[in-house]
């Protein structure tokens, strides 16, 4: 049990501690550490989390001022983040209805769920603001926005969701509990944006519309009128171009390793990695290599096979 397991860490971290202050008080040099798969178990799991409190502010800002520089709008920005928390607090609620644990793979769902969820929401807020912009009443500009995105965006999702159900076929537990995860919150972000976000927008959304276009808007259309005419009016370029991007990829791709070493992605700065060097340096790591030999035939039967130098 992970709790239980936490509250051992804890626990052995005390006795450390007060094992080191003992030390120092009687002028001993000593190195104490604490070390074997239970205490890596429970240290993961403190980093996943402390990863998660760093990430998912980051996350958030970025989001907020990106939506303020394409909407220009203080309301619209709020419903969008308010949603984008709606389908990310549901996500966990079924990921602990499910049983599914918070894990190295399962900590990244937040993130892939909200990158879904304003994907979808930018795209109803885009369809609401044309709507105000042609004189709608806001209600009527929601319910058309929404009507409009609903099967798009439900079809995308049921997509992704798929995809990420394909991951149930693999072996390992932690992968499946990844896909399923992960598949679940994209359908959740979907009905977000689908209830959540029409009441949202109704509270705090734009009463009347600029008609003029934001400078970073006409950057983006310029930018993307620019990758239209290079590839309707030089074919040839865009050709060659894929293609030598193609072979570069592949001969980088040909170096990918296919070796893991235990415990290399927990960063050298923690504890938990200083404790692992110490317990190599010492004993040569925290799990070691156990044959076992079992003897047969006419060895079997001596009373004593393992001193045969057979």
């Amino acid at each position: 049990d992970e709790v239980l397991r936490t509250a051992f860490l804890a626990a052995i971290r005390e006795t450390l501690a007060e094992h080191e202050a003992l030390a120092k008080t009687a002028g001993v040099e000593q190195t104490i550490v604490a070390s074997g798969l239970p205490v890596i178990r429970a240290a993961g799991i403190e980093l996943v989390n402390r990863d998660m409190a760093t990430l998912m502010p980051i996350a958030y800002g970025l989001i907020a001022l990106l939506l303020l520089v394409a909407f220009a709008h203080f309301g619209e920005m709020l419903a969008t983040m308010l949603t984008v928390g709606a389908a990310v607090g549901w996500t966990y609620g079924v990921i602990g209805w499910c049983g599914i644990p918070l894990q190295t793979l399962t900590s990244t769902t937040p993130l892939v769920v909200m990158i879904i969820s304003v994907s979808d929401t930018a795209h109803i807020i885009t369809h609401y603001r044309q709507g105000v912009l042609e004189g709608l009443k806001r209600r009527d500009a929601i319910a058309r926005a929404t009507a409009e995105a609903a099967v798009p965006c439900l079809l995308t999702e049921l997509v992704i969701a798929g995809g990420f159900l394909s991951l149930l076929s693999a072996d390992m537990a932690m992968i499946k509990q990844f896909g399923l995860a992960t598949a679940l919150g994209v359908l959740l972000a979907w009905l977000a944006n689908m209830t959540a976000l029409p009441l949202l927008l109704l509270a705090f959304g734009s009463r009347t519309v600029p008609a003029g276009e934001s400078r970073s808007l006409r950057l983006l259309k310029w930018i993307v009128g620019w990758v239209e005419v290079v590839v309707r009016d030089h074919p040839r370029r865009v050709v060659v171009v894929a293609v030598l991007i193609t072979l570069a990829a592949l001969a980088l791709g040909s170096r990918v390793g296919r070796e893991y070493y235990n415990f290399d992605d927990i960063p050298e700065t923690t504890e938990i990695k200083r404790s692992l060097r110490a317990v190599e340096a010492a004993h040569g790591g925290v799990v070691p290599l156990v044959l076992f030999v079992e003897p047969t035939g006419d060895l079997a039967q001596q009373p004593e096979p393992l001193t045969d130098p057979r």
